[in-house]
């Protein structure tokens, strides 16, 4: 079972990646001094030194690590000492004010947005903490040792199963300090075996003892994969370790009960052979050899049929079936009359023939066979994947073979769901870090080619204004204000649009074409483009797909202003079987779809390259039909649920 504690273990795991930083109340003193000091110089030099404006760094500073309240109040204090100083210290605190004004929006804004920006990344990254917590809580709750290596083979990560049955903590199992746990006559062979396979990236299986000073030693089993990187790399193994020590002892016995059974037959017929010679002159002595083979048949017989395994006992020469036990006739259904004198062949037990041919194969080389393999099929019901392992024996002067069978299907299907559950967690993951990847590279696209530039032609305007006041143009100087205003009034504007961008609001709340329609009115009104809707969807779509749609959308958008000089846009929306089908068209410069790279040089994706790896990660398609001076077409296709909702 697992406890409480296992689980808290594993909560209490998770690496801490909190920033230290300075209490709210130290940060505030601290600014406090800083724009007293700096105030001070100020005054007393009488002078509006360049050094003043710099102090509005701190702020983003407030914003990145702490909340709203904080740099908002920094703010304030900032403003609050700039009053003074320009009033007491300023040649002209009209147009020093105004100048400060615009410093201080522009810090607003700016602050604003790292605020906002910060909150997300740390919004992100929760999640991704709680999907490795609950990665971490199923492997507290496997019934098999479950760990976790780097490249080198160092352990990193036991669950606690392993732990149990290697004897090691958490902390003293990591790195390769359960090598020494390992049974000194296995650890060569297993440790020569273990670096091979992590040199050649293989797969890795062992049985092998452990040993500890307390108790006797114990056999597990051993399995490891390779784990890769997205890029293909090993990074390290992941496996399972099993206990054993009952199914090997389990196994020896039967070994032991064979060689015991073949010793008893043996002793049996040279007692009958000495019997049959002294028949005549010694009645005595071959009743006494008559009374011990019944004893010996009674107590193979009790021992063959109160098995819990099934066996079955049958000619070597044909097949045919001699004696089988009762555990055998409930594995496969039959019954005793069914199965006497006939072979395996002529019940079809066997599911793939070409196993048999290779089982034949193995004995004939081998002498035996151990753990075979293969899948049987009942009289009725589903098919029993099972172990094999056959001995030759000797019945009388007749050869025959004993054939032990153990049911493992319940243990293989187990194995198909784990690997099938920890292929599915992988995908899941890998597809929520490829999102977020590129909605972070939009999202820094779009900041970059709107508000930041914007801002960059302002700081130009604001330099050409201070120039022209230091020479005595101040209408000069006014005119640059005013088209400074201007700027900043879309610059605004543009970050509005970006922040409106990144609301799902109108998504959730209101479905795929309300949210479409209120982003191609800002979109008309921030770049003077036409676009015109044309749907004939009348029902809501999954989630994932509308938030798929909706993006696409906006990064096609967001590619006809920045490169196809298009003056207006048609975005259709229609369903066609059971595809949605989504078409933006425009009457812009267009292009040649042929020599468009996928990629820069930088190995950062252009739109084009961006949007189909969205389509594709949803299973769709990106068709793209565009020529110089004809305008461009796109059109995406994806498959929805045969009965929407």
């Amino acid at each position: 079972m697992i406890s409480h504690t296992d689980l808290e273990q594993v909560a209490e795991s998770k690496p801490n990646t909190t920033i230290r930083r300075p209490s709210v109340s130290v940060m505030l003193f601290v600014y406090a001094v800083l724009l007293s000091v700096v105030a001070a110089l100020i005054l007393f030099e009488r002078s509006f030194d360049i050094l003043w404006p710099t102090l509005m760094l701190p702020i983003f500073a407030g914003a990145v690590l702490y909340a709203h309240r904080v740099y908002w109040a920094m703010l304030g204090l900032y403003i609050g000492f700039t009053l003074p100083i320009v009033l007491l210290a300023a040649r002209d605190p009209v147009d020093s004010f105004r100048t400060i004004s615009v410093f201080i929006v522009a810090v607003a804004i700016g602050a604003e947005f790292l605020h906002r920006f910060v909150t997300w990344l740390e919004a992100a990254r929760a999640a991704l903490r709680a999907s490795e917590a609950r990665f971490r809580s199923l492997s507290v709750m496997a019934p098999l040792g479950i760990f976790e290596t780097d490249a080198e083979g160092h352990y990193v990560y036991t669950n606690p199963r392993w732990q149990a049955v290697t004897g090691f903590s958490a902390e003293a199992g990591l790195g390769k300090g359960w090598i020494e746990a390992v049974h000194p006559d296995d650890r060569k062979t297993l440790l020569d075996n273990w670096e091979w396979a992590i040199r050649h990236g293989r797969e890795f299986t062992a049985e092998f003892r452990l040993s500890f000073s307390a108790h006797a030693p114990h056999w597990v089993r051993l399995q490891s994969a390779v784990k890769y990187s997205d890029a293909g790399v090993a990074v390290g193994r992941v496996g399972t370790l099993e206990d054993i020590t009952q199914e090997r002892a389990a196994s020896e016995a039967l070994m032991h009960a064979n060689e015991v059974l073949e010793k008893r037959v043996a002793e049996r017929t040279e007692r009958l052979t000495l019997a049959v010679k002294q028949l005549e002159v010694e009645v005595a002595q071959r009743q006494h050899a008559v009374d011990a083979l019944r004893y010996s048949e009674e107590r193979f017989s009790k021992a063959f049929n109160a098995s819990p395994s099934p066996i079955i006992i049958s000619s070597a020469l044909d097949g045919r079936t001699i004696d089988m036990n009762e555990s055998f006739l409930q594995l496969t259904g039959y019954t005793r009359e069914d199965v006497l004198g006939q072979s395996s062949v002529d019940l079809k037990l066997w599911r793939r023939p070409e196993d048999r041919a290779r089982m034949i194969a193995m004995a004939s080389v081998q002498g035996s066979v151990r753990d075979f393999e293969t899948v049987i099929r009942p009289e009725t019901g589903d098919d029993i994947t099972v172990l094999i392992s056959a001995e030759p024996i000797t019945l009388g002067s007749e050869k025959c073979v004993l054939t032990i069978a153990t049911d493992i299907t319940a243990r293989k299907s187990l194995e198909v769901h784990l690997r099938d559950y920890a292929e599915t967690q992988r995908l899941i993951l890998q597809q929520r870090v490829a999102a977020q990847e590129t909605e972070r590279r939009r999202l820094s696209m779009d900041v970059h080619d709107g508000p930041l530039q914007s801002l960059g032609v302002s700081l130009i305007a604001l330099d050409r204004a201070m120039r022209r006041l230091e020479r005595g143009e101040p209408e000069l100087a006014y005119a640059e204000m005013r088209y400074l205003r201007t700027s900043m009034a879309g610059t605004v504007s543009e970050m509005r649009s970006v922040l409106a961008d990144l609301s799902l609001d109108a998504l959730t709340s209101r479905g795929l074409i309300p949210a479409l329609e209120d982003n191609m009115e800002r979109f008309t009104e921030v770049t003077g483009i036409s676009v015109e809707m044309d749907s004939h969807l009348d029902f809501r779509l999954p989630g994932e797909i509308e938030l798929l749609l909706y993006r696409l959308a906006q990064e096609a958008l967001a590619n006809i202003r920045k490169h196809s000089e298009a003056t207006k846009v048609l975005v259709r929306i229609e369903t066609e079987g059971n595809d949605f089908l989504m078409t933006i068209a425009d009457d812009g410069r267009g292009f040649n779809p042929d020599i468009v790279p996928t990629r820069r040089r930088d190995g950062e994706q252009l739109g084009l390259a961006s949007m189909r790896e969205r389509v594709v990660a949803m299973r769709g398609t990106l068709e793209i039909t565009s020529a110089p001076g004809a305008g461009t077409k796109l059109r995406f296709r994806c498959p929805i649920p045969a009965q929407p909702v």
